[in-house]
């Protein structure tokens, strides 16, 4: 008599009585409620890390337009081998000094450093002499410094000879080809 008191006097069964989930419809749902945030977290770390592997790949696009363009005019530069490693970790390390969206089709690099302290220094001198620098990313993880940004080619090949004639001009600028 007394188990049946017990029994018919349990929370589970007063709870199962008024249409209520037992203790155990409680444990299981809290456990499936566990699964679905752990999932979420998952959900949250994957998408994290594709955006990740989206802005890598950006600047690796744009860095493969500044070689192509370096291979047109310096093809003995261009051929020169890059350790596959060593690029891609200096294109990421790289990649905070880049300029997301160059807006015009031509640019004269003036120079292209491993240092983000070295390519400062140019881009502080051509600000100097009134030109507008930007960092341009290239492919190798080097950070370029442009100036006179163009859309016609003849107008990058004047700005190119003017440069030239600078005082603040390393000994070889060429032109990058945005290929936006």
């Amino acid at each position: 008599m007394l188990a049946v008191a017990l029994t018919l006097s349990s929370c589970d069964f007063m709870r199962k009585m008024s249409g209520r989930p037992t203790k155990e419809e409680l444990n299981a749902l809290k456990g499936e409620m566990e699964r679905i945030d752990q999932l979420r977290q998952e959900e949250i770390r994957v998408r994290a890390c594709i955006d990740s592997l989206e802005q890598v790949r950006k600047a690796l696009e744009e860095s493969l337009a500044c070689v192509d363009s370096l291979a047109e005019v310096q093809p003995e530069v261009a051929a020169q081998p890059v350790q596959p490693v060593q690029q891609v970790r200096q294109v990421v390390d790289n990649s905070r000094y880049l300029t997301a969206n160059l807006e015009n089709r031509y640019y004269v690099i003036i120079g292209a450093f491993q240092s983000y302290s070295n390519a400062k220094a140019l881009y502080n001198k051509a600000d100097k002499f009134g030109y507008s620098p930007v960092f341009i990313g290239c492919r190798n993880g080097l950070i370029g410094v442009g100036v006179c940004p163009v859309d016609d080619y003849e107008d990058a090949l004047l700005a190119l000879q003017m440069l030239r004639r600078e005082k603040f001009c390393p000994a070889n600028p060429w032109i990058y080809t945005n290929n936006r």
